[in-house]
């Protein structure tokens, strides 16, 4: 599934921030069914939630924004892989990626981001400034993996990542219901994604 929000900026606008997550769990085995609402019906929901406040701006950011929600992650970045590698003909290369993935369980965000360029963690500092909401951040290293920035990232593409800062104790497992979920959280997550994902797009 995939939405824009385009770009203010006639001559940047070809450009674009994919924002986004996966909208696959781990499915049913016999009489059980794997509800992922952490994992990853939270994290899809912050996405298409900021795309939502982004397209009702009266100025949107120079660069276009473009929601993303993946198929395949769990059975190995599926989704995410074959987006990179058909990117659309009539945009450019990705800008950076916000990657949104167990949003909902905590009590706040724990963000990881590629520290070149340099850009990336300044953006993720200023938005935090005002969100208050970050409670562990880390660089990314070349060897992280695991959720759909990842595909990314393998392609030079600038990538931040955020979750709720758990723990997540139903992960992957069967109980991973809505009852687990912080809506607090989660919109302190969408707050801090929507103005790192704007600042980033409007660079």
């Amino acid at each position: 599934m995939i939405g824009i929000v385009e770009g203010s900026d006639p001559a940047l606008r070809q450009d674009y921030v994919v924002m986004g997550g996966h909208m696959d769990h781990c499915g049913s085995l016999g009489a059980g069914y794997y509800p992922g609402a952490n994992d990853n019906a939270s994290g899809t929901a912050v996405a298409m939630e900021i795309g939502r406040a982004m397209a009702l701006l009266d100025r949107k950011p120079k660069r276009s924004v473009v929601i993303a929600l993946f198929g395949g992650e769990e059975m190995g970045l599926k989704g995410s892989e074959y987006f990179v590698t058909h990117l659309p003909g009539d945009l450019g290369k990705p800008a950076a990626m916000v990657n949104f993935d167990m949003a909902g369980e905590g009590e706040g965000a724990a963000c990881s981001f590629s520290p070149e360029p340099a850009a990336v963690k300044r953006i993720l500092d200023e938005a935090e400034a005002v969100a208050k909401t970050l409670k562990d951040s880390s660089p990314l290293r070349p060897s992280d993996g695991g959720s759909d920035f990842a595909p990314f990232m393998a392609k030079g593409i600038p990538a931040l990542t955020c979750s709720s800062n758990g723990p997540h104790q139903a992960y992957h497992q069967l109980g991973d219901t809505i009852y687990r979920i912080n809506p607090d959280v989660m919109a302190d997550i969408a707050r801090l994604g929507y103005l790192a994902a704007f600042k980033l797009a409007d660079q």
